[in-house]
């Protein structure tokens, strides 16, 4: 048997948590150790196969090649030498012309470049003609060799009402030509194998689109940074109402986007004929697939809108849990100044990032190389007379990779961004009442140790949090719904049904969370031992700190989606209500509007997410500390712990005549002998030498 601790140790223990003042409380940080470092080396790696890529990306690639269009020899209208002053692309007309002066089809292998489109069909176009095909033969069989010589001239032809498009193309003008828009000449175009509606023609197609309004974007994204102070602050003040109607505000926008865009599936005659002239998505594909795209959209809109009406609803309890949560975070952070430049810098950061990793992005793109074309003429397969874009499969390959690894340096920004939260969040949690402003410099010394100790927790922490993610936000969502204690019979019904997946989520997944970000600058473990750590000590504690840890997500996330939505519509409107980017001759017209205000949505969530992190981990920071500290010496709670969170978990202090549960064995005995031995003060290490490793709650130093 094991050997039992003297009496003495047990009054030791109980002084402990009885003393106010007692020094052995928990506090400080332990000393810094290098953790994951195969990890590091790893990610290193992968960061500088990304600077490989880029250098050659800008070195090979020309973002003129998402701008612009090629004739059929490969010249790039506008940049390449010899049609430098013809930066338009043009099909000619092949076959006869019909009545309305339309050609009856056009020639899209070989399109040239001019320098203005014709208006009419009075201008003479330079247009190739007919290929003479000559086959010659010599030598005796079975050694005979084949030439095949094809001539090619340019012929003048008549032109046909045309109309800039983008900058770029010279598209039939149909209502000067009195045919419909989506007729048989524009879908030729604008087809799957059309020369417009290919992959790599809507991918250049969007990412050019992307570029010619990039300060469009920026302005939107400085838009998002103020509004997320403002939610911020409307938090600390208006919690309640803020929360509440944001989430009507979604779910309203969400039902009545469902509902326009279903309606035309009712609507009829004229109704449904100006319907179609307001749908913005009829002005960029034919009548059927913009039809049942709006259908789609409908459905999948009101659907949304009604799920989010149907949890707002159930998950009332949970909202005022949340708000409770947020004051706390709130008192931490106003009570920090430097805490509230966190998310600025953070956002400035994310863009900059981006806006790096988007420009990487497409000039790998742009290093797609010309190669030639086989077309069959007369019989005979012949290479040369066409040429294209294509991607290498090594290309290929590298746009992956480098997709891959802007996820990976985006994540482990998050990371990084919770480290430094919970670093100065403990510092100023083991700041003595009045705290005053906190300590000093928190987040320099947060983001020094965090990058020069522990990069390679962070790497592996934001890899395994984005693989996931997914897992985290279904099962752990569910397993809250599990046991009697259920109120929302809908969950609870469905969790029940996928008990097993759950049961597997809660033993292997469930402790790889942010809370392990907590344990590792407390502990210094690395990101495995410290996730398990995290874990059981939550799950041993229990009681309040368990059940609200991570209940600020209502809140944040309400807040995110608030402020995406928002950015994303500005963005949308300002494309489609500006001549600059909606006006079909404009330099800088915008094809796919959609795209642009979805990317501009997703890099606002992601700024409006530097103010949710720091609100929510905050939060789950002060709750794990609290309970850390109140574990090692229970009454130096109201020495540090904030009023807000005292009440909040319902703290009462000890008195001499309380009792203590002094039972320290199984999972909380091996995790508090892990802060035993390495990090105890010399006095303290004397005063407790007669207490057994399972009757110790050691503290960090």
């Amino acid at each position: 048997m094991a050997n039992q601790a003297p009496p003495e140790a047990f009054a030791v223990q109980e002084d402990r948590h009885i003393d106010e003042n007692h020094p052995y409380d928990g506090s400080g940080l332990a000393p810094r150790t290098c953790t994951d470092l195969p990890c590091m080396v790893v990610f290193l790696m992968c960061m500088l196969g990304m600077v490989c890529m880029t250098v050659y990306a800008y070195r090979e690639g020309d973002h003129r090649r998402l701008t612009h269009g090629y004739n059929y020899r490969g010249e790039l209208c506008g940049v390449d030498k010899k049609v430098r002053d013809k930066p338009l692309v043009y099909w000619c007309a092949s076959g006869r012309m019909l009545e309305s002066g339309a050609p009856a089809a056009l020639d899209l292998d070989f399109p040239a470049c001019v320098e203005k489109c014709p208006h009419d069909d009075t201008v003479n176009m330079a247009c190739l003609g007919v290929e003479q095909v000559k086959v010659q033969e010599s030598g005796e069989e079975p050694f005979i060799t084949r030439r095949t010589v094809v001539t090619q001239s340019n012929v003048m032809q008549n032109s046909y009402p045309c109309k800039e498009f983008g900058g770029l193309y010279c598209l039939p003008h149909m209502s000067a030509l009195g045919l419909p828009k989506d007729g048989a000449l524009m879908r030729s175009l604008t087809d799957s194998s059309g020369p417009l509606g290919t992959p790599w023609a809507r991918v250049t197609a969007a990412a050019g689109g992307l570029y010619r309004c990039r300060f469009l974007v920026a302005g939107c994204l400085v838009v998002a940074v103020v509004l997320g102070y403002g939610y911020l602050l409307l938090l600390r003040t208006h919690a309640e109402p803020l929360v509440k109607t944001t989430l009507l505000m979604l779910v309203v926008l969400l039902l009545v986007m469902g509902v326009y865009f279903m309606a035309g599936s009712v609507l009829r005659g004229g109704a449904l004929e100006g319907w179609e002239a307001r749908n913005c998505l009829f002005r960029e594909m034919d009548q059927a697939a913009a039809r049942g795209i709006s259908v789609a959209v409908g459905i999948l809109s009101f659907v949304l809108g009604l799920a989010l009406l149907i949890c707002a609803c159930a998950a009332q309890e949970q909202i005022l849990t949340a708000l409770d949560c947020v004051e706390a975070a709130c008192e931490c952070i106003f009570s920090m100044p430097s805490l509230l430049v966190q998310p600025l810098l953070e956002g400035i950061w994310r863009i900059c990032m981006a806006a790096v990793l988007i420009s990487g992005f497409t000039s790998l793109l742009s290093t797609a190389t010309m190669k030639a074309n086989y077309l069959d003429i007369k019989g005979e397969r012949v290479g040369g007379l066409t040429w294209s874009l294509s991607f290498s499969d090594e290309q290929r390959a590298m746009v992956a990779y480098f997709v891959l690894g802007g996820i990976w340096l985006l994540e482990l920004s998050g990371a990084l961004s919770q480290f430094v939260l919970s670093y100065s969040v403990v510092l100023w949690y083991y700041t003595p009442k009045p705290k005053g402003l906190g300590p000093n410099s928190p987040l320099i010394r947060g983001f020094v140790v965090g990058v020069i100790f522990h990069l390679g927790t962070l790497a592996l922490g934001a890899l395994l949090t984005c693989l996931l993610r997914p897992a985290h936000v279904l099962f752990g969502s569910l397993a809250q719904q599990v046991g009697p204690e259920s109120k929302n019979p809908l969950c609870g019904a469905i969790a029940k049904c996928l008990s097993c997946c759950i049961e597997r989520y809660q033993k292997y997944l469930q402790h790889l969370s942010g809370h392990a970000y907590i344990d590792v600058c407390i502990s210094s473990a690395s990101f495995c031992t410290a996730a398990q750590n995290s874990a059981d000590f939550l799950a041993h504690e229990g009681g309040k700190v368990s059940a609200l840890s991570g209940a600020c997500f209502v809140a944040c996330f309400a807040g995110v989606l608030g402020i995406a939505a928002f950015v994303g519509l500005l963005c949308y409107y300002c494309l489609v209500l500006s001549w600059r980017w909606a006006a079909d001759d404009s330099p800088h017209y915008v094809a796919n509007v959609h795209f642009v205000s979805l990317v501009t949505a997703g890099l606002a969530a992601s700024v409006a997410g530097c103010f949710a992190i720091l609100v929510n981990h905050a939060a789950d920071t002060l709750l794990y500390v609290f309970a850390w500290n109140k574990q090692h010496a229970h009454n130096t709670v109201q020495k540090y712990a904030p009023d807000s969170v005292a009440e909040m978990t319902e703290y009462r202090p000890l008195s001499k005549a309380g009792t203590i549960t002094n039972k320290q064995s199984g999972v909380l005995g091996a995790f508090s002998s892990m802060f035993q031995s390495n990090w105890k003060k010399g006095s303290e290490e004397e005063e407790y030498a007669g207490v057994s490793p399972e009757h110790q709650h050691g503290g960090v130093q």
